[in-house]
């Protein structure tokens, strides 16, 4: 049996989280911090929905300074797992025509920047588990050029750095991310997934 499968907290919150949860709550004198903290919860209950509607089950949700990511067990389709990884991105955008609906503008901004973010073609967002599952038919051809694909989309927000400290400290996240994803892709076995989700 996995660690995984041992009775693990549903949610994991990583000290770099608090961290940075401390860090944005000084710098937020606007309090934009809880609407896309609310943005990230409605995100989060659009995966967990299309999860629990596909048959799979949710191991844990682990929350640190590069954001959310949830761990799931689920069929071994690529077509169910870009559900789930659509769904997140989905449910932002629902989120936003609500809420635009209600004039409630600044929490509809903060869905549509999650969710275009989420749509970004590199591992471990929805969009790079998208492509992930896209290219799944063409084997271990696939897989490269979906890793390519990921490191040029993060070095491209590297190089947008000029628009924003923000779109900088991203890039490099996720260029960072993408050394530890490929070594637990080597040593997992299990069909358990993790989909970068907020």
């Amino acid at each position: 049996m996995s660690r995984i499968d041992a009775a693990a907290p549903a949610v994991i919150v990583q000290d770099s989280f608090w961290l940075l949860l401390a860090a944005l709550l000084l710098l937020d004198a606007n309090g934009v911090l809880l609407l896309f903290l609310c943005a990230a919860a409605a995100h989060e209950a659009g995966h967990y929905l299309v999860l629990r509607l596909c048959g799979g089950r949710f191991l844990c949700l682990q929350l640190s300074a590069a954001g959310a990511v949830m761990r799931y067990r689920a069929a071994d389709r690529p077509a169910k797992r870009l559900c789930i990884a659509a769904a997140g991105p989905a449910a932002s955008f629902a989120a936003a025509a609500l809420a635009a609906g209600a004039q409630a503008y600044a929490f509809a901004g903060a869905n549509v920047l999650l969710g275009l973010f989420n749509l970004l073609p590199v591992a471990p967002l929805d969009g790079g588990t998208m492509l992930a599952c896209a290219l799944s038919p063409l084997g271990a051809a696939g897989g490269r050029l979906c890793r390519a694909v990921s490191v040029a989309a993060a070095g491209a927000a590297l190089a947008a750095a000029g628009y924003g400290v923000g779109v900088l400290g991203m890039g490099c996240l996720l260029l960072l991310q993408q050394k530890n994803l490929q070594k637990r892709a080597k040593g997992d076995t299990m069909k358990t997934y993790s989909g970068k989700i907020a």
